[in-house]
């Protein structure tokens, strides 16, 4: 036997209704007869399932003012075994269909039953959107506190890097401080050995403290020191000292220190020469000195630069210039 077919039975079609206005209607599969009678056309629907046939007449008050059906009539749904099945009107279908038997009611009825579904299916979305309402208020809600997480996230993230900056700067400052340290100790090592091998020299070459020091030693010792600075490179490893200066002075340079670079000790120094030494090696000893301890020959060769040590180095620059002014006056007054 074939399974049951819901039948959709439609007592009543108007003039201008035609079957392929139900085809654009309904379903694609359904099965659609249209009969014509003297006084009447009617059409039987047979639909492949129950639920597209509830679906139909879920729509029937639509169907109804589509087809302008008479709303004493009925549209009947009922379900068949025989898929040939044919009713010609109501009362024949008791014979055709398989119990119960659902009838549409009457469209006023049907209309409020309608609209008391519309008015559930209104309550139903008032619902969902009261808890969906709940649901965005809860997600704002968690955005906002997501979002104040963030900024003090953020306040932290800027106070960490605040810190590591400052623990950066902090770093460099004392790799800086290292740094100086440690080129300040290379200097001083570098000039404490220059100084100890000059002097070492001096007692070699002049007998400095093995015998009496002398005002010609003191010439003769200005004179190999001219020639030897003027040709010397300085730098950091090899640095200026006080025993690599040629000073025109008479005293022990042993003994001596910065202090005694003094005005008359240079002119004593001239005097000595001028009276003791050729008159060429006077012009001469002159002429280099002047231009040995002149400033603008000093800032040249950027010997004062090899001097790390801020006060050491102010005090070479002030005995050079006394220097450098004292021969210049003692020149020209011979």
């Amino acid at each position: 036997m074939s399974p049951p077919r819901a039948v959709l039975y439609i007592p009543s079609l108007p003039p201008q209704v035609e079957e392929c206005d139900l085809r654009k209607w309904f379903h694609a599969h359904t099965t659609i007869k249209v009969y014509v009678q003297p006084n009447r056309r009617y059409a039987q629907l047979i639909l492949p399932t129950r639920a597209l046939a509830e679906k139909h007449l879920s729509l029937s008050p639509l169907c109804l003012r589509i087809l302008n059906s008479p709303t004493e009539e009925q549209i009947l749904l009922y379900f068949s075994t025989n898929p040939l099945c044919v009713a010609s009107s109501p009362s024949e279908i008791s014979y055709l269909c398989d119990p119960p038997l659902r009838m549409v009611p009457e469209h006023r009825e049907y209309l409020e039953a309608e609209n008391e579904h519309l008015r559930f299916l209104h309550a139903c979305a008032q619902e969902e959107y009261a808890e969906t309402s709940a649901r965005l208020e809860s997600s704002l809600a968690e955005i906002e506190r997501l979002s104040h997480d963030l900024a003090e996230s953020e306040e932290k993230l800027r106070g960490v890097e605040g810190e590591r900056d400052d623990a950066k700067t902090r770093l460099s400052s004392q790799s800086s401080e290292l740094e100086d340290l440690r080129n300040d100790k290379l200097w001083r090592d570098a000039a404490r050995r220059r100084e100890t091998e000059l002097r070492e020299r001096d007692v070699e070459k002049w007998g400095a403290r093995l015998s009496a020091w002398t005002s010609d030693i003191a010439v003769d010792r200005a004179l190999f020191m001219l020639e030897e600075f003027s040709t010397s490179t300085f730098s950091s490893s090899s640095p200026l000292t006080f025993s690599a200066l040629p000073w025109p002075i008479l005293g022990d340079i042993q003994r001596s220190d910065l202090s005694d670079m003094t005005w008359s000790a240079v002119d004593d120094f001239f005097r000595h020469v001028k009276v003791f030494r050729a008159a060429s090696v006077y012009k001469q000893m002159g002429e280099q000195m002047r231009k040995n301890f002149h400033p603008d020959r000093w800032r040249a060769r950027n010997i004062l630069r090899t001097v790390l040590d801020e006060e050491l180095r102010e005090q070479l620059e002030e005995a050079g210039n006394r220097v450098a002014q004292a021969v210049n006056r003692s020149m020209e007054e011979s």
